[in-house]
């Protein structure tokens, strides 16, 4: 968004010499998508672009719907003074729902094993599903697609005494990015060929 930004005042003052106070009113104007296997996820990336201050829409059942402030996050009690990033609002939706819809740029998050594929696919021998969730969701982008996965996962369980307790552990990338680019499999630490 800054690289383009950057890019846009530099044509715009090739043009015109007077080009100032704008600068700070331009808009970006990209079609942003960020995409994820399931609704809880959904839920997260949703709390995430809220606090970041970035413009964000809902796309429910084909029908895009404006974020409706409910509860505030902790990070809105504690910071009033954050004001939202002068960008088109991102489209939020689950890979599911992203049929027949085109952007600029894609962002598919949380592309690691144990989640997706989700466990009930991989289980009941359905990842060719998954599969073709995961080709839907990649056709999606006109530009870019940046795929994110994480190395660990932070799961909350509660203890005989009821008490809260997160255990971490290990995860793999999701067996799709080594499917895009199979000779980049680093098993162990070990890159192999």
């Amino acid at each position: 968004s800054k690289q383009r930004r950057k890019s846009l005042i530099g044509a715009l003052k090739n043009v015109d010499s007077e080009v100032t106070a704008s600068e700070n009113y331009l808009r970006d104007l990209t079609d942003v998508a960020v995409m994820v296997r399931s609704a809880n996820q959904l839920e997260l990336v949703k709390e995430a672009l809220k606090n970041a201050g970035i413009p964000f829409v809902l796309n429910m059942n084909n029908e895009r719907v404006n974020d409706v402030n409910d509860s505030p996050s902790w990070l809105d009690r504690r910071d009033k003074s954050m004001r939202t990033l002068p960008m088109k609002p991102v489209t939020l939706m689950t890979m599911h729902r992203s049929k027949g819809e085109e952007f600029d740029d894609v962002y598919l998050a949380n592309w690691s094993e144990g989640s997706f594929p989700h466990p009930d696919a991989v289980s009941s021998n359905r990842v060719h599903e998954e599969r073709r969730l995961a080709y839907v969701a990649l056709t999606r982008a006109r530009q870019k697609v940046v795929i994110t996965h994480s190395f660990i996962s932070r799961i909350l369980h509660f203890g005989k005494d009821r008490q809260k307790k997160y255990v971490t552990s290990q995860c793999s990338p999701s067996r799709f990015l080594y499917e895009l680019m199979p000779s980049k499999r680093v098993e162990d630490g070990v890159l192999t060929e």
